[in-house]
């Protein structure tokens, strides 16, 4: 079966049958375990963090970010 068969098959189905396939296909690409997954997000929290100290990043507050999103969504 070829790669456009299978996608033609795929988008016949309905939308939360799409999703679950979807989410199987992405998963299978995932191979950090989730003590390697703690780790990444520990180093970019970091990262974040020495961009706050150095300048070059500025925090927002999370009402803010709230009241932008409720502005944008509303």
């Amino acid at each position: 079966m070829t790669v456009q068969e299978i996608a033609k098959q795929v988008l016949s189905l309905d939308t939360r049958e799409r999703a679950e396939i979807a989410e199987v296909a992405l998963r299978s690409l995932d191979s950090t375990t989730d003590v390697e997954n703690a780790h990444l997000w520990m180093r970019e929290a970091e990262r974040r963090k020495a961009e706050v100290a150095n300048g070059t990043a500025q925090p927002i507050l999370i009402d803010d970010i709230f009241a932008r999103l409720d502005r944008k969504f509303a």
